[in-house]
């Protein structure tokens, strides 16, 4: 078996992992968008680039809990922990939108 370490060209990592951890910040700011605003993510936003994808889910981890979010290309799920702001920014479609704050209908 083979595997790569976590830095490139021996600078920092370790040889313990087969696969190193690095991609999930590219899926988690990237893909599904979720970059901290303030320490500790006790600020947020979400802003899905799905591109072809048809569904991304994520669970981040935080001091204040997990950011749960759930995308597609006409929905965007987040749940945020107790105590945080979210900023969710949602595509510019021409489909009718609604925008639900726990479950209900926001102003």
């Amino acid at each position: 078996a083979t595997m790569t370490r976590e830095g490139l060209y021996g600078a920092g990592g370790t040889s313990s992992h087969p696969w190193g951890t690095a991609p999930l910040a590219g899926v988690a700011g990237g893909v599904v968008g979720v970059s901290q605003t303030s320490p500790g993510f006790a600020t947020f936003s979400v802003r899905p680039r799905l591109a072809r994808l048809t569904h991304a889910t994520l669970r981040v981890p935080t001091l204040h809990g997990f950011i749960d979010v759930h995308a597609t290309p006409n929905e965007t799920r987040v749940a945020p922990p107790c105590g945080t702001t979210a900023t969710v920014c949602v595509r510019d479609g021409s489909a009718p939108r609604r925008l639900l704050l726990d479950g209900s209908p926001a102003a």
